[in-house]
């Protein structure tokens, strides 16, 4: 089961405490070596430290910074760690900074950038891609030091109504930002049981919006704490911290839970939502919310936005496409979106042959532009972190992020302009939710203008409804958010129905052995061998009492237990496998309200989780058809009926949307026979399985991934001895 999966640009924001000043003027070789610890810490946890150390530098009158930053995080279930370690010259005859290099590892990445100061000039290598740059500096640029905000003390007036404006180096993009300061009050912090006296100010960057609180000791201008709007906090820390910190989970910062469950999500076509979001990466106006597709009526004030968005994006006929090759050269407003930048490499000579490759004989730039998405959604998997355009390519995988570089890259290869565009999109993970996002915006020609399309959740010719645009470089950190209306194919919201068959005993014989067989791509995979080995009366309920043997070639070999009620209800799921290079386990216990799973590596513990459950829950897990089979029994017969409900996913330990519709009837063929069967589509999280339902409802066949993967019933074996208690 493939999950939605979601960009992180709130990991840019991460790193950006503050904006800091250079030291003052000193003797390199009177500078005492020194190594100061801050605490990082995502929505109250301790995630990560900085780590400081300033010492002479191995030039007369340098003095070197050097700064390592570690973060352990994980998003959607996928662990990951970044690390950026920064070193900085400077001259302490003059104060200047002479040399900064920034090296980044996110997973299996590892990006560096280098800012060269010469008198008024820095020259600037960016960490992937794109052109070296020079940038005028002016004498009252301030370029960041790490540990001290000297330039705030100068003429500082504490008092209420306090503020001054600064011009300061942005390293990210070596850019020049105005950051204003406000004073707010003056504070005492407690740190290793001494105390500090504070000013505190908040400072916004005039730019991208950013904002931060920031605590400054009065003696010497050093920062001791450091509050993101985006949710971060660093603080002064002794040593010990590094032996402190834990895996920090950033879904609690990037998605946001609604509680509306919508299985069929790329059929949402209207939708209407109650939002109040902070943002930041640029600049936010209610106009600029306003955009075709998507209209906003509320209040935007410092990036806080508060109001009800409309969505109702249209699929596009490709009407008035430009021929294919396109010329946009002679427009000007055009030419930033048709050019190679950092992280979309599209002069790279592997990235234009594709993009040829790919386009060859396309009658329009749409149709172009179809088959470039197409390629991206199908070639590459889903991976976090993200990285540039051609990590994307080398690699094949990455996360949204890094589909949507990929998909500007090759389009701008071959001419048609195409953009990055962030915010957040209704995904069905935690029962139905709002995740931080990426996808992109292709221009079509004057007709049409700028067309949504999301590869990384397959939707190559358009977005569904349930997407909503911030901007072009924007995080999203959701407050709160609710779904007021919302409209998909069939399903309105208020018109949901739940109620799935109730059956006194399951439509196979009590130890019999029912065993299907595995293909993908028309190849044998494996077999799987289902029973139900027994049903039981508790407490007026009807319990049955199942298990499958699956055996897949070269991949898993996995036993699997389960209890459930006449109408689905999960009570118990076990599984006991192995892998080639693991053993694992999970135990799931189900209740009313919650579940709790227990999951074991190779003898480890790795998760122990509690979760809520609400309104109707049924089972469903990777490689287990017996579990649709059982699915497939309760399921309604009438033609046209459709059920929404949710699902618990022992493997991600989530609950997720599902949505049930009976198409109709159809005769198949099986074992040199014809069988007449009902045809059930269910929608999972996003994966769409097709079921082929005999009469009974026994469930003969079905398939998923396009017809990729498909199970079918070969072969019943004679009744054994299974218990029933009437």
């Amino acid at each position: 089961m493939r999950s939605i999966v979601l960009s992180m640009p709130i990991l840019a924001l991460i790193l950006m405490a503050a904006p800091i000043a250079p030291l003052e003027k000193a003797c390199a070789q009177d500078v005492a070596s020194e190594l100061v610890y801050y605490a990082v810490e995502i929505k109250g946890k301790l995630v990560g430290f900085e780590e400081i150390s300033v010492f002479p530098g191995n030039e007369q009158d340098q003095i070197e910074y050097r700064k390592k930053t570690v973060l352990e995080l994980s998003a959607l279930g996928q662990d990951f760690d970044l690390t950026v370690d920064k070193t900085q010259h400077i001259d302490a005859t003059t104060g200047k900074t002479s040399y900064i290099q920034v090296r980044t590892t996110r997973g299996d990445q590892e990006n560096t950038a280098t800012l060269v100061f010469e008198d008024l000039r820095v020259h600037f290598t960016p960490a992937a891609g794109g052109e070296k740059t020079i940038l005028e500096l002016t004498p009252d640029v301030i370029v960041n030091d790490e540990l001290s905000l000297p330039f705030l003390l100068e003429d500082l007036i504490p008092e209420e109504g306090w503020k001054k404006t600064f011009r300061i180096l942005d390293l990210s993009k070596c850019e020049i930002h105005e950051n204003c300061f406000t004073w707010m009050r003056t504070e005492t912090l407690e740190f290793f049981g001494k105390e500090f006296s504070c000013h505190v100010f908040d400072s916004i960057d005039l730019v991208n919006g950013l904002g931060a609180r920031i605590w400054l000791d009065r003696s010497n201008a050093r920062i001791l704490k450091v509050e993101m709007t985006t949710g971060i906090t660093a603080y002064l820390a002794d040593p010990a911290v590094v032996e402190r910190i834990e895996r920090g989970d950033l879904d609690d910062s990037i998605f946001a839970d609604v509680d509306v469950a919508i299985a069929d999500f790329k059929a949402i076509d209207y939708m209407k939502v109650c939002a109040k979001i902070r943002t930041a990466g640029e600049w936010v106006t209610p106009e600029s919310l306003n955009v075709p597709g998507q209209r906003f009526e509320g209040s935007v004030v410092e990036n806080l936005v508060d109001g009800f968005f409309e969505i109702e994006h249209r699929r596009h006929d490709g009407v008035g496409a430009p021929p294919f090759p396109c010329d946009f050269s002679g427009d000007e407003a055009l030419q930033e979106y048709l050019e190679s930048e950092e992280m979309i490499e599209s002069e790279d000579p592997a990235i234009v042959a594709l993009a040829r490759e790919i386009t060859a004989g396309a009658e329009d730039s749409w149709q172009a532009a179809r088959r470039l998405t197409g390629w991206v959604a199908s070639e590459i998997s889903y991976l976090i972190p993200g990285g540039s355009a051609k990590h994307t390519l080398d690699t094949r995988k990455g996360d949204c992020g890094a589909h949507s570089r990929l998909v500007t890259a090759l389009c701008r290869a071959v001419g048609i302009p195409a953009r990055l565009v962030s915010g957040c999109m209704y995904t069905p993970s935690y029962g139905g939710s709002f995740g931080q996002h990426c996808w992109n915006e292709i221009y079509t020609g004057k007709r049409a203008g700028w067309i949504a399309v999301d590869s990384t959740v397959g939707e190559v010719d358009y977005v569904d409804s349930g997407h909503i645009r911030l901007g072009e470089q924007t995080a999203f950190v959701p407050i709160e958010m609710q779904v007021v209306d919302y409209r998909a194919g069939v399903i309105a919201m208020g018109q949901e129905q739940s109620r799935l068959r109730t059956l006194a005993r399951l439509p196979y014989e009590i130890g019999k052995s029912y065993t299907y067989a595995y293909r993908l791509n028309g190849s044998p995979l494996g077999k799987e061998t289902f029973v139900v080995k027994g049903v039981r009366k508790d407490a007026g309920r009807t319990i049955f009492s199942c298990s499958s043997l699956t055996e897949l070639t070269r991949i898993l070999s996995a036993t699997s237990e389960w209890q459930i009620t006449g109408d689905g209800t999960p009570l118990l799921f076990t599984v006991e496998g192995k892998t080639k290079d693991k053993q694992y386990s999970s135990d799931c216990r189900f209740s009313e309200n919650e579940v709790v799973q227990k999951i074991v590596h190779n003898g480890v513990t790795v998760a122990e989780e509690t979760t809520e459950l609400s309104g109707k829950i049924c089972l469903a897990s990777n490689n287990c058809v017996g579990l649709l089979a059982c699915l497939a029994a309760v399921a309604p017969t009438e033609e046209g009926a459709t059920r929404t409900f949710k699902f618990y996913h022992p493997a991600t330990m989530r609950v997720y949307p599902a949505q049930l519709t009976v198409k109709g009837e159809e005769t198949i063929d099986r074992a040199g026979g014809r069988i007449a069967c009902r045809v059930i589509v269910v929608s999972l999280a996003g994966t769409e399985i097709t079921m082929w339902v005999d009469l009974e409802g026994r469930l003969i066949r079905e398939s998923e991934s396009g017809g990729a993967l498909q199970t079918e019933l070969i072969a019943e074996d004679r009744a054994g001895s299974g218990e029933t208690d009437e």
